[in-house]
């Protein structure tokens, strides 16, 4: 069993010419792990799917538990939330 948390990002974090809204799972401070593009109407289920089609997180049963707002001046404002999500593998 594992648990990661994951935030969706509007693109502003990071220096780009153009932003690039993407989902990442975190090391804890807020920092992307590893990272996989955001896609419009996406939910938290349908990120960890991709992240678990590209091999960027375990294969298993996925439980979405609990979220809290993120309060980092880049979180993307259709999901302005920290989700911890648990994969038992």
């Amino acid at each position: 069993m594992s648990t990661f948390e994951i935030i969706a990002s509007n693109g502003q974090e990071v220096d780009r010419d153009t932003p690039v809204p993407r989902w990442g799972f975190t090391d804890g401070a807020d920092s992307f792990v590893d990272e996989i593009a955001y896609q419009d109407g996406d939910t938290i289920t349908d990120a960890v799917a991709r992240f678990q089609q590209a091999d960027k997180l375990p294969t298993g049963e996925v439980s979405v538990g609990e979220r809290e707002r993120c309060d980092v001046d880049w979180v993307h404002e259709d999901h302005p939330y920290r989700y911890h999500v648990t994969i038992i593998d």
